[in-house]
């Protein structure tokens, strides 16, 4: 792994996310259209982020929460 995709590793969150300044942004976009490595691993990541979300969560039963909350508490002390 070379240091263009060490650092857009690294950052790949944030620019996910939009929030890099516009140098890192243009420095990322850079690597990602000269490395097809990272950009097959970014639209990856993408598409796996677009399937968490589409999927629902179902609810935690109200007593398994509380007795987690119980558990939780107990090893914290």
């Amino acid at each position: 792994m070379d240091e263009g995709c060490r650092k857009l590793f690294e950052r790949m969150s944030e620019y996910l996310d939009g929030e890099l300044d516009l140098k890192e942004l243009a420095d990322i976009e850079s690597h990602l259209h000269l490395c097809h490595h990272c950009e097959a691993c970014l639209a990856a990541l993408r598409r796996t982020i677009e399937v968490c979300r589409s999927h629902s969560v179902p609810s935690m039963p109200t007593e398994v929460r509380r007795e987690l909350h119980e558990l939780i508490r107990k090893n914290l002390s």
